[in-house]
């Protein structure tokens, strides 16, 4: 069984899942090495960064699938609001927005 802090070495085949970056048909699983300190969480700072694209009509999207499976932290000195929590229990997933609640 693999345990937090394991470092692997892995063969399989990486695909996207409903959208989701997954590795399936692992032949090979090897622990190089144990108890290793887990990486800082990646910082976000959507004041300085340049982590989204605008949507139609003009509305700001985050882009941030390059986190996708990794522990982030936000720098932002706005408040974040947790607007939906639907995939949370099934995937972890959840939808945070800046400032306000949007309006539907």
């Amino acid at each position: 069984a693999l345990n937090e802090g394991d470092k692997v070495l892995l063969t399989g085949k990486v695909a996207e899942y409903y959208s989701q970056t997954q590795i399936s048909n692992v032949i090979m699983i090897h622990v190089i090495s144990s108890n290793n300190p887990l990486p800082t969480p990646a910082a976000i700072d959507f004041q300085r960064g340049n982590y989204g694209v605008f949507s139609t009509p003009g509305g700001y999207v985050a882009d941030l699938e390059r986190f996708e499976g990794m522990s982030v932290r936000f720098e932002s000195n706005s408040d974040m609001v947790v607007n939906e929590i639907y995939n949370f229990v099934r995937f972890g997933e959840l939808v945070l927005t800046s400032g306000m609640v949007p309006i539907q």
